[in-house]
This record gives C-alpha cells, sequence and structure tokens, in this order.
C-alpha cells in the first residue's frame, strides 16, 4: 500500500533560526525624505546659531545664507525623490506571485478572484512548499486523491526556485519552474501559487509571517501542510518556522487586519522526512494513495 505518513507534532519541532506585505518602498523613501529635510534645517540652524561657516572658502552673512540655501535645496531633494521613487518601488517591492514570468498571465487580484474556492462545505487543503516542485513531490498524491473527492486543494511554493539547477538559473529558469508546476496543478486539477522571493534567500521575517498569515485565511484553510523547521535547506527549515509562526497569528484579529481572521485555527501538519535531529519524524496520520498513484 502506498501511504503518505503526516505529523501533527507542530508545537514540539524547533530550529535555530501574501502575500506578506513588504513595508512599502515609498514610505519609506518619503520618511529619507522627511528625515532629510529635519536633519538639514537643523544642520542650518546650528550653523546660523554660531556663525560657523559650512565651506572653508566662504565668510561673512553672504556665505551663510548661500549655505542654507544649498541645505535647503538638498533636502528638497531629498523629499522630492521620495515622491518620485516611492510608486515605481513600492510598485516593485511586492513578493506575490511572479507576474513577470509569463507575458499572458492575468493580475494577481484577478487570479485570486478565480481560484479562491467557493463556500461549498468541502474542505480547503493548503500546501507551502519551499520551491516549486517540493509540494507535488510531497503531497502530490493526496492533493490528487482528495482533488478527485471534490475538496479544494492548493499548493503554494514560497520561492521561485531561480537557483535550483547546476546550469540554468535566473529569470528563464524561474519561469520554466512556474511553467511545471502550472502544468502539474492542471492535471492534478488544484490551484497553485509561486511567491516572488529568490531561492535560497527566504528568511523567517515579520514581512513573511504576513504572507504566510494572509495565504492562509485567503484561502479559508482547514488543513495547512508545510515542511518541518528541521531540514538541511535553509529555504525548506524557513517556511516551517513561518507556517509554525502563522499557526498562531492567523486567529489574531488585529494581526494583518486587512484580512479577515479565521473563527477556527486549521490543523497544521508536517511532511514525512528522514531527519534525526534534534527528533526524529513520527507519523500522526497515514493517508492511502493506491487509488491515485498511477496518476
Amino acid at each position: 500500500m502506498t501511504v503518505l505518513a503526516l505529523s501533527t507534532r507542530l508545537g514540539q519541532d524547533n530550529a535555530g533560526n501574501r502575500i506578506g506585505q513588504s513595508h512599502d518602498r515609498g514610505l519609506r523613501c518619503g520618511i529619507v525624505g522627511y528625515r532629510g529635510v529635519t536633519l538639514v534645517t537643523y544642520r542650518a540652524m546650528a550653523i546660523h546659531a554660531d556663525e560657523a561657516r559650512c565651506f572653508p572658502y566662504e565668510s561673512g552673512k553672504a556665505g551663510r545664507i548661500m549655505n542654507r540655501r544649498v541645505l535647503w535645496l538638498v533636502a528638497l531633494g531629498f523629499f522630492l525623490g521620495g515622491l518620485l521613487l516611492g510608486p515605481l518601488l513600492s510598485q516593485s517591492s511586492s513578493p506575490r506571485l511572479l507576474e513577470s514570468a509569463v507575458a499572458a498571465e492575468p493580475t494577481r487580484s484577478e487570479k485570486d478572484r478565480r481560484t479562491i474556492p467557493p463556500d461549498d462545505g468541502k474542505l480547503r487543503i493548503l500546501c507551502f512548499g519551499a520551491h516549486p516542485d517540493d509540494c507535488e513531490l510531497r503531497a502530490g498524491g493526496v492533493a490528487t486523491l482528495w482533488s478527485a473527492q471534490g475538496h479544494h486543494v492548493k499548493f503554494v511554493s514560497v520561492t521561485t526556485g531561480d537557483i535550483g539547477h547546476w546550469r540554468d538559473a535566473g529569470g528563464p529558469l524561474a519561469r520554466r519552474r512556474l511553467a511545471e508546476v502550472q502544468q502539474a496543478a492542471r492535471l492534478l486539477g488544484i490551484a497553485t501559487e509561486v511567491l516572488d522571493i529568490h531561492d535560497g534567500e527566504l528568511l523567517p521575517s515579520l514581512e513573511n509571517r504576513r504572507t504566510m498569515t494572509r495565504l492562509i485565511r485567503e484561502w479559508k484553510a482547514d488543513v495547512v501542510m508545510t515542511h518541518r523547521p528541521n531540514d538541511y535547506h535553509p529555504d525548506h527549515r524557513y517556511t516551517g518556522v513561518l507556517v509554525q509562526d502563522a499557526a498562531y497569528m492567523v486567529t489574531v484579529p488585529h494581526f494583518c487586519p486587512d484580512m479577515p481572521v479565521l473563527k477556527n485555527n486549521p490543523v497544521f501538519v508536517f511532511y514525512p522526512d528522514s531527519f534525526q535531529k534534534p527528533n526524529p519524524f513520527q507519523p500522526d496520520v497515514m493517508v492511502s494513495i493506491d487509488a491515485v498513484i498511477e496518476k
């Protein structure tokens, strides 16, 4: 019999260390501009109070007036730079779908409206994998089984997998792996999403914790599956850590208040693995996938 073993021991595995809303870079540029104005204004006031000079070759009242004008121009440059560059940077900072990978793909919001399942009483299962292929290899069997039974399954690849090949890398590899998981999703009858985070660069940050929390709430998940936090690959470890951190936060109303809080906490389970330290995998649930193994 072919089975998938799952562990529910979410709170017992500890490691060293929306799509989350990233800090808006436009706001940060605005803050830089504000701080630039404040700092330069303070400096100009100090120069005036101490009868000091900004530049050695200037002297007298005319020089001080000129220096203050230069300082104000610098401050204005900071401020205008924040206003002009902010919208451009904030548009490029979202860690959601790798929309640039396939030019014909719809926008993120359009895709969401199409893939969020209806409230039909069926289970909603959300699987997180560090890279494109992790969910497919770890949970493809149960995903196919549950999808055939009418339940709603979604795979989320937390990074693009853009360095996960001995020869290819970058945009071409990311596009290829995105196309692969999209084709797999069509075969399995499930939804899929790839977050725009570089392979090998995932961190257990507050921004990414918000990402996980929003994704779980957005899917209204009943079951969430992911890696254990004790894994050889940092992206696998941190995917497990982030999901573990989000496991509680999905029920906290004032954390990510823009996304409705879940009334019931999902069941969180780990994929099976062969790691023995700090503690070996112990299955709590066994699911037979004999019926769909050929697919």
